[in-house]
């Protein structure tokens, strides 16, 4: 009886303390990580000169979120990020965009692994058991780009209609807005019955030779943002025009794949002009740069804008300011109009070897007069 007893009890112990045991080691092993845990990692940073790689002197941007599927994590200070425990196979990271402060994705390629597209950036790598982690998944943010706008397009005098022979100013002016430093320019396309005499405006000429009816300024070194600069010239009217286009387009240098506003990239303005066309000979023979309204006489005028040094407050544009400009200037008008010097110099050089035979004769008089 006692044995019998013993043994019901054993089993009962058994059927008891067993699914313990054996509970606690199946919950030993589901705490035990699998041998090819998935990790990925990477760094999101700020591209402050926008050329899409992670240099030396750019810094992480703290606190970016970065997604993965339902999970979420949030750059550290020097801006790492990482995501563990990952099963393996492919993953597709996020990056949400950053307008609200002012950036935007960077292009992927060289350093950046999220490729912007349909307002997201993306990445997507594969887990392996090979490569069961990522490393260096790193995404960037440049500024969001500049503005560059014409500014002003100005005739001077300011009429609805000139009269052929007169000489109008035609001047445009230029400006870009925004955080990448950057040198730009303007052209200026006038209709054909307009001939060069003067150039005026602080742009210096690009490095291309403009058509008879262009003018092309272009600064090759940065210019300070909302900083206007002008570009024209002194316009002699040799034909009748009809509400005629005179077109403005402004030319960034290095960072117009970032303009935020295209729209205002250009402007036009009407010119007319009313009287019998100037033929070629009397064009020829007219003064350069006779003065605005007056068809000959006077010394070549040559102007240059004075551009502010300031941004424009408010949106309101700066206006043209001319100023005393170099000779060189003068002697450029002079050439383009086909004038040569050799005439002038020669006789220069007549009147110089005439005035010395005079005083040569003179001298000679006045000799025989006191040998008397």
């Amino acid at each position: 009886m006692r044995s019998t007893r013993k043994r019901a009890l054993a089993v009962l112990t058994a059927s008891v303390v067993a699914p313990l045991f054996l509970g606690g080691t199946a919950g030993a092993q589901e705490e035990i990580p699998e041998k090819n845990e998935g990790a990925i990692s990477g760094i999101i940073w700020n591209d402050k000169n926008n050329d899409g790689a992670l240099n030396s002197w750019e810094s992480g941007i703290a606190g970016q979120s970065v997604v993965l599927g339902g999970l979420t994590t949030t750059t550290a200070a020097d801006g790492s990020y990482s995501f563990r425990g990952l099963a393996l196979g492919a993953h597709t990271l996020s990056l949400p965009n950053r307008t609200a402060q002012g950036q935007t994705w960077t292009r992927a390629g060289g350093g950046s692994s999220f490729a912007p597209g349909g307002g997201v950036a993306t990445a997507t790598v594969t887990l392996t058991e090979e490569r069961p982690a990522v490393v260096g998944l790193n995404g960037g943010f440049a500024p969001t780009g500049n503005d560059y706008s014409v500014s002003q397009l100005i005739f001077e005098p300011a009429k609805d209609s000139y009269q052929v022979g007169e000489v109008v100013k035609i001047v445009g002016s230029a400006y870009y807005t925004g955080p990448l430093p950057d040198g730009f320019g303007a052209r200026l396309t006038v209709p054909a019955g307009l001939t060069k005499l003067t150039r005026v405006g602080g742009m210096p000429a690009g490095g291309k030779a403009d058509g008879p009816h262009e003018v092309t300024g272009m600064f090759q070194d940065d210019r300070g943002s909302g900083l206007i600069e002008f570009v024209g010239y002194d316009f002699r009217v040799d034909a009748p025009l009809t509400a005629a286009e005179v077109r403005l387009e402004v030319l960034p240098l290095r960072h117009g794949a970032t303009d935020v506003n295209p729209a205002n990239n250009t402007r036009s303005a009407l010119l007319s002009a009313i009287g019998s066309p100037v033929a070629a000979s009397s064009a020829a023979a007219s003064p350069v740069g006779a003065g605005v309204g007056r068809t000959g006489g006077g010394a070549p005028t040559s102007e240059v804008a004075a551009p502010s040094s300031a941004a424009p407050a408010g949106g309101a544009k700066n206006v043209y300011m001319p100023v005393a400009h170099g000779e060189e200037v003068r002697q450029e008008a002079l050439a383009g109009t086909g004038a040569s010097l050799v005439g002038p110099l020669a006789l220069g050089a007549v009147l110089l070897v005439g005035g010395g035979a005079a005083f040569a004769v003179s001298l000679s008089r006045r000799r025989a007069a006191h040998e008397d």
